[in-house]
């Protein structure tokens, strides 16, 4: 075979590899993800916490996964015998606020007979601003803070209650 350059090697092609194929989305956690009602299942809490209104917050998760699309009540019930509210706060990458919403909490009657001692608690979408006209946004009881890897958003749970009378 002739070569018109002796002192280089023929000219051979070249195979270009092909493009990688994108990395597969995370997985869900695995079993029921109480938090998934934040935005979906790949809701995860953000810091691994427990705090002592861990109960409230549960439960909270556990109606807000049944009552996620309920609009704030024209006429939000009075707050004389609510225990306490919760206020979620959507934020973009801890930076720029989506929205707030509150929700008050009642304590529900014990059902007669029952075993069970964990108070059960039913909860109201109440319009914003409700928590500081109620008088609940003195003390600031909890919070959890969550974040969602698939949508990059974070969500934080605040737990108001009453200022205590000193």
């Amino acid at each position: 075979m002739y070569h018109p350059y002796p002192h280089q090697p023929p000219y051979q092609t070249m195979q270009i590899p092909p493009p990688a194929p994108p990395p597969p989305p995370p997985p869900p956690p695995p079993g029921p993800n109480p938090a998934q009602s934040l935005c979906c299942t790949f809701v995860q809490p953000h810091q691994a916490v427990t705090t002592h209104w861990e109960y409230q917050f549960m439960q909270f998760l556990g109606w807000l996964s049944q009552n996620s699309r309920t609009v704030p009540s024209p006429n939000p019930p009075p707050a004389t015998n609510a225990e306490f509210v919760i206020r979620l706060t959507t934020d973009i990458t801890f930076g720029r606020t989506c929205g707030t919403t509150e929700f008050v909490a009642f304590l529900q009657p014990a059902l007669q007979g029952a075993q069970n001692s964990n108070p059960v608690y039913s909860f109201v979408h109440v319009p914003p601003g409700y928590a500081g006209v109620s008088g609940f946004l003195g003390d600031r009881a909890a919070y959890k803070n969550y974040r969602c890897a698939q949508h990059n958003l974070y969500m934080r749970l605040d737990l108001h209650r009453r200022p205590q009378p000193t």
